[in-house]
């Protein structure tokens, strides 16, 4: 079982499907964690990692892959 977590994706794919590697940045308190979760954006975190609320990003050798459908896309591809 995964502890609470969440997941902020700091590269911009334009609609791409592909492998994004994780990363993890652990938050020392609940007013961090909250202040990032309210601000969703990567500048939160690298704030977040300034101040001392959180932990310096730790690298791993697991990956996400997501497929991203834009507006009227399908699975299936184009028509």
């Amino acid at each position: 079982m995964l502890p609470v977590h969440s997941i902020v994706i700091e590269d911009e794919e334009a609609f791409q499907s592909t492998w994004w590697p994780v990363v993890l940045v652990f938050v020392k308190n609940l007013v961090a964690w909250n202040t990032i979760a309210t601000a969703k954006s990567i500048a939160a975190v690298d704030a977040c990692q300034a101040d001392g609320g959180c932990f310096e990003e730790v690298d791993t050798n697991a990956f996400l892959f997501f497929q991203v459908l834009g507006p009227g896309m399908s699975p299936q591809g184009p028509p």
